[in-house]
């Protein structure tokens, strides 16, 4: 049933043994799951652990029957398991329907704490400072006196950040942390290994915002505001949970655990590690029982401590198998020698323009040296071919690109480089909602470094609406369970052959991909023309009225004489230079003199 709806299945708890059956269903943004195999607990310690895991709902599973426990209401609803066998469809529907009260989410729990220890530090630096203190007040409340600041990767200067607040306000924020918060009829308290587990990357994206808010502003602590930070100007956005696990998933899939003596994962651009941390829980959840060794680089402060903070979590239950290596510097500066032989590189890279970098000279240098044969590109095709090359031989990259890098002409060349290296194993079109308040057209990619035309690409393509992404990573992992087309107005997955020399990878549907084939298919038995093969066809600028041409004079002395007779020549300024150009509308009796209208106006200004 699990694997039918597409949801992803994760232990738990910290440090969860084999015998355990209580379970994360992981399903996108929001209306994820816990599940429990058998009811052992009593009602508030299920209510619980789906508050701090970030879940608004627990099922239990018990005599025949299925439990629902959610972490606001006191009321536990319960059904014949054989119901919701027969009807998983509407019964998982039902479930996301009764979505929880945003407000009271464990998430907006550990923010407001986070506020509150803002408002307390006035340094120069109060955002980075109260983060250290926020990541303290997570180790000090799991640990209390038994806190050891090495196990968590902190140092006596980041604990000593809490002498910057007074004493009794600071144990009165603790003590408030540790009560939690009252629904309804009973007071639930916060887990920090399940806030940790289950919640630190979308608690750090948001603490990361506030880190870089102006203090004063923090006496709204409940408006929802998005912060400009020094990262999101580079244009680098933390990667959403939901799809680091899908891109880990998929990269995984491509790995022979079972060769593999070690495994090292780099990510050059590794923000809260998000990536490194999701690829650690899923080997451990493929009971991968080898040293591994992760390697994590940013050139954001806040967001190497961050990336320590929640290794060295992981690393509590990993042991001596696990070593870190989180870095302070830039990827891309030529000093910086990206290790090699990398068996899983992992990566979101800054999506930042060629125009957005006029204002750092030396980030267009680093570009032009990596990628010289492109002209203005984007920075995280510098990254993408930098990936390249340090994959090792049958290793695997997974990576979200900008969807330009799949279809624009200019990065044909990046294309070229990797399909001659690598196997591209999938490519998934997510939309422009993945990054909160950013419309950024993304794509995620998975390729293996070896060459095997045997081997089809799956194809993903959603629609571009919020919340099809989610919807797209699900149908993916019903795919990969059934190994059959799923294809509706939402959501294509699908199998194809992407090869060397092809000059795009755009992503369609699955619909509109058969229609070509066929269509292809008729055209070369003669019974179809294509239109170029009838026609010189030719286009001009682009002027935003479409049915508008702007093209050269010299277009319009060799039209034929009847149609001469109908056009209006009009001199534009375009750009820079002054240039002769006829403009006329296209209609179904022919070509029409052209009114001039404002829109014409402010193209021509």
């Amino acid at each position: 049933m699990i694997e039918q709806q597409g949801l992803f299945r994760m232990p738990l708890l910290h440090k969860q043994v084999v015998s355990d059956e209580h379970f994360a269903l992981l399903n996108g943004v929001k209306n994820n799951l816990c599940l429990d195999g058998c009811l052992t607990q009593d009602t508030g310690w299920y209510r619980k652990m789906a508050w701090s895991s970030g879940n608004s709902t627990y099922l239990g599973f018990g005599e025949g029957r299925c439990h629902i426990f959610r972490f606001d209401k006191p009321q536990v609803e319960s059904y014949e398991q054989s119901i919701v066998f027969e009807n998983a469809d509407k019964f998982f529907s039902y479930l996301e329907k009764g979505s929880s009260n945003i407000e009271n989410s464990i998430v907006q729990y550990v923010l407001r704490t986070y506020r509150q220890l803002r408002n307390e530090i006035r340094t120069e630096d109060s955002g980075t400072a109260s983060l250290k203190a926020l990541l303290y007040l997570l180790a000090y409340c799991r640990d209390q006196q038994a806190l050891d600041l090495e196990v968590w990767g902190l140092t006596l200067e980041d604990a000593e950040v809490i002498q910057l607040i007074d004493r009794n306000k600071w144990n009165m924020i603790v003590e408030r942390f540790m009560d939690g918060v009252k629904f309804s009829d009973k007071w639930l308290k916060p887990d920090v290994n399940l806030i940790l587990r289950h919640t630190a990357g979308k608690l750090f994206e948001e603490a990361n915002y506030i880190a870089y808010l102006p203090s004063q502003l923090t006496l709204f602590p409940y408006e929802k505001i998005r912060y400009s930070s020094e990262t999101m100007q580079d244009g680098a956005y933390f990667t959403p949970s939901y799809v680091a696990r899908s891109i880990v998933e998929e990269a995984l899939r491509c790995v022979n655990l079972q060769e593999k003596p070690r495994l090292t994962i780099f990510d050059p651009a590794c923000g809260a590690s998000g990536f490194l941390v999701e690829a650690l829980r899923q080997l451990k959840n493929l009971q991968y029982s080898k040293p591994v060794h992760v390697i994590g680089w940013d050139k954001a402060t806040t967001a190497v401590m961050m990336s320590k903070f929640v290794l060295n979590f992981e690393k509590q239950e990993w042991g001596d198998l696990l070593t870190c290596d989180v870095r302070l510097c830039d990827s891309l500066a030529v000093e910086n020698v990206w290790p090699q032989n990398v068996d899983i590189l992992l990566m979101n890279p800054p999506f930042l323009s060629w125009d957005k970098m006029k204002d750092v000279s030396v980030m267009r240098d680093m570009v032009r040296e990596i990628i010289p044969e492109i002209p203005k590109p984007n920075l995280s095709a510098a990254f993408l071919a930098k990936a390249v090359e340090t994959v090792s031989q049958q290793g695997v990259l997974g990576a979200v690109v900008p969807t330009r890098l799949l279809n624009d002409q200019n990065y044909e060349r990046v294309r070229s480089r990797l399909i001659e290296q690598m196997s591209l194993k999938l490519v998934g079109g997510l939309g422009s909602f993945v990054f909160e308040n950013v419309l950024t057209y993304t794509s995620m990619i998975v390729a293996t470094k070896g060459i095997n035309d045997l081997e089809t690409t799956t194809v993903l393509w959603t629609i571009n609406e919020a919340g099809a992404a989610e919807k797209g990573l699900k149908a993916l992992r019903k795919h990969r369970y059934t190994n059959a087309v799923l294809e509706d107005k939402d959501v294509s997955v699908y199998e194809t052959n992407i090869i060397a020399g092809q000059k795009t990878w755009r992503i369609d549907n699955y619909r509109n991909i058969g229609l070509k084939l066929r269509l292809d298919a008729v055209t070369e038995r003669g019974l179809f023309k294509k239109v170029s093969d009838l026609f010189d066809i030719k286009q001009g600028v682009r002027t935003g009225a479409n049915k508008t041409f702007v093209v050269p004079e010299e277009f319009v002395e060799s039209l034929p004489e009847n149609e001469d007779h109908q056009l209006t020549i009009w001199p534009l300024i375009w750009g820079i230079f002054i240039r002769l150009t006829t403009c006329f509308t296209l209609t179904r009796k022919g070509l029409n003199p052209l009114i001039v209208s404002s829109v014409l106006l402010n193209c021509s200004r």
